[in-house]
């Protein structure tokens, strides 16, 4: 499955490894728990925005 452009006015920011400037998503766009977590390129795609809950 191929990764979705983020929907216009999209919330989250995305999370990125300051060594490696890459952005943190989730494998496959799963919404299982415990789905994989990896770093890819940055893409502002929507596996790669992330909201922060308080």
């Amino acid at each position: 499955m191929a990764p979705r452009a983020a929907p216009a006015g999209a919330r989250g920011g995305s999370r990125s490894n300051e060594e490696t400037l890459r952005c943190l998503e989730i494998a496959d766009s799963s919404l299982a728990d415990g789905a994989r977590a990896q770093q890819w390129a940055c893409a502002r795609i929507a596996t790669q925005l992330w909201d922060a809950v308080v």
